[in-house]
């Protein structure tokens, strides 16, 4: 451009650039209601020094995201939120605050679970041992599998042996009895037992969460650039994801297409007009560099 703008000018730009994006956040968000499956994570971040939870959900074909003061409910349940009104199913990492929500099945991230697996099996839990390689058989295999009676039968013996090398609960002085980590786990593979062999025995749902997880990476990114800290902008809000509708599914229209839109927005808030690619391509580079070094 030949001369830096202040930030004051790039705030404003981006400020009538989320207004200009509101109908895209929100046919965004329509069109995860009709989707079969739906990926949801969150994340924490820091804005002004205070602690904010990145929520995303996410398809291949979308992703949304929103900041709240929230983790749990309240955050899932809040205006911008996709989960409080989709019915499909809902591919996560068991956050308890997902549950209270009715949707046609829960289905557990299978990475999450290997994860806490492998930690049982570092302590010495044989069932643990024999759970993690069947979640991998089974993986392994061609989906959607047949056998469900034997799927479960087998499911069902390896967590009557958990239940048996699991110490039970310690009945304290007050509040719920204490449980160890193992049967914790226990109860999670036992009561959501659907949604951990879902991915096995039902087509096009997944083993992990690594969609969600994949489209939250850009903001540890960013946060790692601006020093693990992030400003809010004049209305409060954070501004790493000023623009949460269809960003993630720009690309799907080719590089081209992902500056023509992005530029296109900041473009029309500068009354800058042009058709020359190569010129929107400077453009969006410049705005994003701006954005990052506020």
């Amino acid at each position: 451009m030949g001369y830096d703008l202040n930030s004051g000018t790039v705030l404003d730009m981006l400020e009538r650039g989320y207004e200009q994006t509101a109908p895209l956040e929100e046919a965004t968000k329509e069109g995860f209601k009709g989707a079969e499956v739906v990926h949801f994570d969150e994340t924490g971040i820091h804005v002004a020094g205070k602690l904010y939870w990145l929520h995303t959900a996410s398809t291949g074909e979308r992703t949304h995201l929103f900041v709240h003061e929230k983790r749990g409910e309240e955050a899932l349940a809040s205006a911008p939120s996709v989960l409080k009104d989709f019915q499909g199913k809902a591919v996560h990492d068991c956050l308890a605050a997902y549950f209270k929500f009715d949707v046609l099945l829960h289905v557990l991230c299978g990475a999450h679970l290997l994860r806490a697996l492998k930690g049982l099996i570092e302590d010495g839990r044989v069932w643990a041992k024999d759970m993690h390689e069947f979640l991998l058989d089974l993986y392994n295999r061609p989906h959607p599998m047949g056998a469900a009676d034997e799927i479960r039968q087998h499911y069902r013996i390896i967590l009557e042996q958990a239940d048996q090398e699991e110490p039970p609960p310690i009945k304290g002085q007050r509040g719920r009895p204490k449980q160890s980590p193992g049967r914790n786990l226990l109860d999670r593979l036992r009561t959501y037992h659907d949604g951990v062999l879902a991915f096995a025995r039902q087509a096009g749902v997944p083993f992990t969460n690594n969609q969600a997880e994949r489209d939250l990476r850009p903001a540890k990114v960013k946060l790692k650039v601006k020093g693990q800290r992030l400003l809010p902008d004049r209305r409060g809000r954070p501004d790493l994801c000023p623009y949460p509708g269809d960003y993630f599914n720009l690309p799907q229209a080719g590089s081209q297409g992902l500056y023509l839109t992005a530029s296109g927005i900041f473009c029309s808030c500068c009354c800058l007009v042009t058709r020359d690619v190569g010129s929107y391509q400077k453009w969006h580079k410049w705005v994003w560099q701006s954005t990052i070094s506020l």
